[in-house]
């Protein structure tokens, strides 16, 4: 008799024993599946980071281009009425607008 309740302790240790283990790996794989679909989501953050890392870049090189062209030809905006006609020579260009103060320098 008191072998017999041994087997049995045993065999259900056993099991017990069986059915952690099991559980474990269930526990890993869904771990793994987290962690791989995480590191897809990072992966796709970072390229739409860099894209707009270079969009920015981008804007901000093409405003201070503009600014920079701008300042270096001492272009000036016109009125909205006004009729701006351009006269090149060899080397200048000379503005010459109907009022004194559109004509540029």
């Amino acid at each position: 008799m008191r072998v017999e309740k041994l087997i049995i302790v045993v065999m259900l240790a056993v099991v017990s024993l069986g059915v952690n283990r099991a559980m474990t790996i269930q526990e890993g794989y869904k771990l793994w599946n987290e962690i791989d679909h995480l590191e897809r989501a990072n992966r796709s953050l970072q390229e739409e980071y860099g894209r707009l890392r270079l969009e920015e870049s981008m804007l901000v090189t093409e405003a201070l281009l503009d600014q920079e062209t701008r300042e270096q030809l001492h272009m000036v905006v016109p009125d909205e009425t006004a009729v701006v006609y351009i006269i090149e020579t060899d080397t200048d260009v000379k503005y010459v607008g109907l009022e004194p103060t559109i004509n540029a320098q």
